[in-house]
């Protein structure tokens, strides 16, 4: 049994909330935002030290991902993958774009045993034209909490034009 859904919003804009279900198979995935969340714009270097604990509004995006396996044999093959898509008009370099994701309240590595990584050095998405956060072999049944921090690199040396950095969040079950 092969199963494919996908679901993908952006991360910037206005409060909301939101809740997007997909049943599809013997498998119902979810995907739960508060908010369209956060985007860097205009922003100054800071260390990751306190990158990792940016809390005001807008400079963070909390999200959950939940699923019901339905048909326990289902679960040798699904997983869900977090991805982060860039918007095309994007003017601030990648390179110095840092994301930080913690699971349920725990720090995720994202580029091998790094907690904090830039985002050029995330490795690609096979799924979608974007950089892969996580990837996860669904079992059982689960809510997990997602808590995703983006900033600039403190190694960034601020110029007079106005930059930009946004993406899309994107959580795709297959």
């Amino acid at each position: 049994l092969f199963l494919v859904s996908s679901v993908s919003f952006a991360i910037f804009g206005t409060q909301f909330k939101s809740n997007n279900v997909i049943k599809s198979g013997s498998i119902l995935f979810s995907y739960e935002e508060e908010s369209r969340g956060i985007y860097i714009t205009n922003a100054y270097p800071i260390p990751d030290e306190e990158g990792k604990r940016l809390s005001k509004d807008r400079e963070y995006f909390d999200f959950e991902v939940s699923y019901s396996v339905l048909d326990k044999k289902t679960t040798d093959t699904a997983f869900y993958q977090i991805s982060l898509v860039p918007d095309s008009k994007n003017t601030l370099d990648s390179n110095y774009v840092r994301v930080y994701l913690l699971e349920d309240g725990e720090e995720v590595s994202l580029c091998g045993n790094n907690k904090v990584c830039s985002y050029s050095k995330l490795k690609d998405s096979k799924i979608r034209n974007g950089a892969k956060m996580l990837l996860k072999r669904i079992s059982d049944t689960y809510i997990h909490s997602y808590t995703l921090r983006l900033w600039v690199s403190y190694d960034y040396t601020v110029s007079q034009a106005s930059e930009t950095f946004r993406c899309y969040v994107a959580v795709d079950g297959y």
